[in-house]
């Protein structure tokens, strides 16, 4: 590697790909090979069709469809929100996570209907999750909004 190149590169100047190839030209690096079709074939990804690619995105969005539903019939007054709706509401919040020895704490910012959602949560907070080591989830709120 030549000095002027070293100082270009402590100095944080760009480097063209031209004055790249040209140093590497002059220290006696050659060009790869090019791979041959047949090597080129081997190396393709099969194609998912688009069918399956279509069913999987239908299956997706109807669970995810059908998850909101059933959240939104915990909460007694939201029942009737869109799927849209209820991500804004409930789902989008910012808030802290704290890991503890057999705990996982979630204190979730202040929200007009941050109370409803954390009664919900209530119920859920004495199981263990085997996914989770184990761990339980406890909902709070946060000191700050």
């Amino acid at each position: 590697m030549t000095r002027d190149f070293r100082k270009q590169l402590k100095e944080g100047y760009n480097v063209t790909y031209g004055y790249v190839y040209s140093l590497l030209k002059r220290e006696g690096f050659a060009r790869l090979p090019r791979r041959g079709k047949q090597e080129k074939k081997k190396l393709e990804l099969p194609k998912i069709k688009a069918p399956d690619s279509c069913q999987f995105d239908f299956i997706m969005t109807f669970l995810a469809y059908n998850l909101y539903r059933l959240f939104a019939l915990e909460l007694e007054r939201y029942n009737n929100l869109t799927a849209e709706r209820i991500y804004e509401k409930f789902i989008t919040n910012n808030g802290n996570i704290q890991i503890t020895k057999g705990t996982i704490q979630v204190e979730l910012k202040k929200k007009r209907d941050l109370p409803q959602l954390l009664e919900m949560m209530k119920s859920f907070s004495d199981l263990k999750y085997p996914w989770l080591k184990g761990y339980k989830i406890e909902f709070h709120p946060s000191s700050t909004s």
